[in-house]
């Protein structure tokens, strides 16, 4: 038999029910904005920030390598090595051309996206009066809130519209919404109080979790000292693998000279 409970500690257990039902959608609501909101701003500006840098210094090495393969097959054939070894150092290169231009192709997709992210700022949602929207669709909708429902449409399209920014359809959304409380037998309250302070706990440590992980390690990054001297490390790495291409390019060329020498005296 379940616990015997007086009426008035079922109010007051009917209260706190409540109390953190609430304070689990707002944590919900908080993990979302931190994920795809905050965390998504800062991803995306430091990309606007470094990426240019980035793609170049990628581009410029992978003309290195393109260079360096050349050389290779020319120095192959200068010195009579046999077909396999010249086929297993360009497939050795080719491997790594193959690797960095996969990144490059890589980092330019994520720089456009972020180009496309910042012809459409959030700045102007009312971000308060948004997620208190949210908070609520969450409140009644949510199967971690309501473990008898399943996610719905609604929810999902609630959650896609705060992401969006889009004030409008989430108030439509939120007109949707049924937000009547759940009334629960005497007997439940206590479990039910129990699994909602377990939950609670649950997330408030996966939001404090993300704010020590990746993209919010790299807001430090956009702050003006640390920006400045991420951008002179990556400037001068730029600059030294410009060298190195500059230097790829003359060895190309002596090369190529050596071995129209070394065909001329043959015929």
């Amino acid at each position: 038999m379940g616990e015997i409970i007086e009426l008035p500690r079922a109010k007051e257990l009917e209260d706190a029910v409540a109390a953190l039902r609430r304070a689990a959608a707002e944590a919900i609501c908080a993990n979302i904005s931190l994920v795809y909101v905050e965390g998504r701003a800062i991803e995306m500006n430091v990309r606007l920030a470094f990426g240019e840098l980035e793609i170049a210094i990628f581009d410029t090495y992978c003309r290195t390598l393109r260079l360096r393969r050349k050389k290779e097959v020319i120095r192959g054939k200068i010195t009579r090595q046999t077909p396999l070894s010249v086929k297993i150092s360009e497939a050795r290169l080719d491997e790594e051309l193959a690797r960095y231009e996969g990144e490059l192709l890589r980092k330019k997709r994520l720089v456009e996206e972020a180009r496309r992210w910042e012809k459409n700022p959030r700045g102007t949602v009312k971000e308060g009066a948004m997620k208190a929207q949210l908070t609520a669709v969450i409140l009644a909708l949510h199967p971690d809130i309501h473990p008898e429902k399943r996610e719905s449409r609604l929810l999902s399209d609630a959650i896609d519209a705060y992401i969006d920014g889009d004030g409008q359809k989430l108030r439509r959304l939120r007109k949707d919404v049924h937000t009547g409380d759940d009334e629960l037998p005497l007997g439940g309250l206590i479990d039910e109080e129990k699994r909602l302070r377990n939950l609670l706990r649950r997330l408030e440590a996966e939001n404090s979790a993300v704010k020590i992980r990746a993209p919010f390690t790299m807001q430090p990054n956009l702050e003006e000292e640390a920006h400045n001297a991420w951008r002179d490390q990556l400037e001068g790495e730029l600059e030294s693998l410009r060298r190195r291409l500059a230097e790829e390019e003359m060895a190309l060329a002596n090369m190529m000279k050596l071995a129209r020498r070394l065909e001329n005296k043959s015929l």
